[in-house]
């Protein structure tokens, strides 16, 4: 099972859509309490309770990043900045991050990453949902929360087919 890194725009996202717990089934999804933290913002939303109810159920872990592990990444929030400290510290195979700075860092730095966006063409190879039209509705949902430049939701609906 992978260990994915995840922000808290990224964990919204699929909240929203209801890919989060389908998606914590599949991969081991790991937090750092600043992360946790921007997702409560708003506790009497329902994408806030679905993260806190993962927590308790143990399906979405929350890590600290020691002090003695904390990098200087400058330019980007405390959320995206403890989600790469966590990926350094914990070896995961990648982060999931839908921050625009996060991921130049990423690319940059050549961290594995992955955007909520491309999250239904994995759950379709897990056979987690039911086929092309149905992970064609689900990246159209997600881009209507975010913002995705027009060749990041391209390359996903071509991802989703070949898979």
């Amino acid at each position: 099972m992978q260990t994915i890194i995840g922000d808290s725009s990224s964990l919204i996202y699929l909240s929203k859509v209801s890919l989060l717990r389908p998606y914590a089934q599949v991969v081991r999804l790991i937090i750092s309490p600043q992360v946790y933290e921007e997702c409560m913002r708003r506790p009497w939303s329902d994408d806030a309770r679905q993260i806190q109810d993962l927590v308790q159920e143990k399906r979405l872990a929350i890590c600290p990043v020691p002090e003695a592990d904390q990098v200087v990444l400058p330019h980007l929030g405390a959320g995206e900045k403890s989600t790469i400290e966590l990926y350094y510290l914990l070896k995961a195979d990648a982060v999931m991050i839908d921050d625009r700075k996060g991921i130049k860092l990423c690319k940059r730095r050549r961290i594995p990453f992955l955007c909520a966006i491309l999250v239904p063409a994995l759950l379709q190879r897990s056979h987690l949902l039911s086929g092309p039209d149905e992970v064609d509705r689900l990246i159209e949902k997600i881009c209507q929360i975010g913002r995705y430049e027009g060749w990041i939701v391209q390359y996903t609906k071509e991802i989703a087919k070949i898979g």
